[in-house]
């Protein structure tokens, strides 16, 4: 019988560890004993320059950050048709700021976050050797719904009242972060290696039958580990935009082909995915091959077809 455990809830910022809090579950003394349980995970990502928040219409938020619904609104309808489409698919909002750290660098700050609520389910054996107990787990079910929102800031000095205000260059190169992030290959990539986990032996630390909360947490720390993998990825391709694009002071080299590449399998390799060879069958199917690219034809620093320089 499967059983279903209380959520689980962990939050993880890169300076911090992970947190969770879990019920207790009923113990088993099945050596193959099927489980089930629900995990809610929060995971914050800030890339080195540049992303997304919102602006006031009619004057930009003075000292403090004064963040508002975006999506919706009459500036963010104002937005040409291709950032209009990434500020869905990114769930973008927009903030000015004088954040001291901001105004001194003269640049933006991007924020991106998945939200991700799991239920999986495994069975597991165990095992003695040499004086050492191991568990072999196998998750036969994992489901991973995945709530994405992108969070740009940049200082007041970018402001335009109005629809000049995606005219503007450093705001346009934060709007190629978000096409990074928002890559449907990325998110293709986050669910693959987590719906797709081989069986794997872990060491336990004593010769007594694993409680349940042990596997559970086995099995947690194996698919966090891979969805930090994918993570990981997205921020490498980050940072590969800035140091080519000089945080969009210059045009991308080959603009079209940088963004085609960046999930494809030789970068994986070259940034050393630690799971390119499982996700094999993932990136030879018609649904990755074809995914559509989000970012936007024109280069930041070159202007938006039928729009003047701002």
């Amino acid at each position: 019988m499967f059983r279903t455990a209380d959520s689980i809830i962990a939050d993880r910022h890169p300076s911090l560890g992970t947190r969770a809090a879990m019920a207790d579950w009923p113990h088993s003394s099945l050596l193959l004993a099927p489980r089930a349980v629900l995990i809610s995970l929060i995971i914050c990502l800030c890339t080195g320059v540049a992303l997304a928040q919102q602006f006031a219409q009619t004057s930009p938020p003075r000292g403090a950050n004064s963040p508002v619904p975006f999506k919706d609104t009459a500036a963010a309808k104002t937005a040409p048709p291709a950032l209009r489409r990434l500020i869905e698919e990114g769930n973008v909002t927009l903030e000015f700021t004088n954040d001291p750290e901001l105004v001194s660098a003269n640049k933006g700050k991007a924020h991106w976050h998945w939200e991700a609520k799991r239920r999986f389910r495994y069975r597991y054996t165990t095992d003695v050797k040499a004086g050492v107990r191991t568990v072999r787990l196998t998750l036969t079910e994992v489901t991973q719904d995945l709530e994405r929102t992108t969070r740009v800031r940049l200082t007041p000095k970018e402001y335009v009242n109005g629809p000049r205000v995606w005219l503007g260059r450093l705001l346009r190169h934060e709007f190629d972060h978000v096409a990074i992030s928002s890559d449907p290959r990325a998110i293709l990539l986050v669910q693959y290696v987590v719906q797709h986990v081989p069986p794997f032996d872990r060491e336990l630390p004593s010769l007594e039958q694993p409680s349940s909360a042990t596997l559970d947490e086995l099995v947690r720390a194996e698919l966090q580990k891979r969805f930090e993998a994918v993570m990981a990825v997205v921020n490498r391709n980050n940072e590969l935009l800035d140091e080519l694009s000089q945080h969009g002071l210059v045009p991308v080299p080959n603009r079209p082909l940088f963004f085609a590449n960046l999930y494809s399998e030789q970068r994986l390799r070259a940034v050393e995915f630690p799971y390119t060879d499982e996700v094999a069958p993932l990136l030879a199917s018609d649904e990755y091959r074809n995914s559509p690219l989000l970012y936007v034809p024109a280069d930041p620093t070159q202007p938006l077809p039928g729009q003047p320089r701002r």
